[in-house]
């Protein structure tokens, strides 16, 4: 699978031209729930869409409550 997402993102950089690189096909993993959530609220990033590091670049601060 991890092969197959790889090759058709290849194939859409050479196509049409998108630059895509390695980074964007890793995955964070974060452990806790709750520090996860904040993230993604802080980045905007929807719970469908699995973070990657360019995602945590996006983050330049986290204000999270316990």
């Amino acid at each position: 699978m991890k092969q197959t997402v790889i090759n058709l993102l290849c194939l859409l950089t050479l196509v049409l031209g998108i630059n895509v690189s390695a980074e964007d096909v890793k995955v964070v993993h974060i452990p806790d729930k709750n520090l996860e959530q904040a993230i993604r609220e802080e980045i905007d990033i929807s719970d469908m869409i699995q973070l990657t590091p360019a995602h945590m670049k996006m983050l330049t601060r986290l204000k999270a409550l316990d």
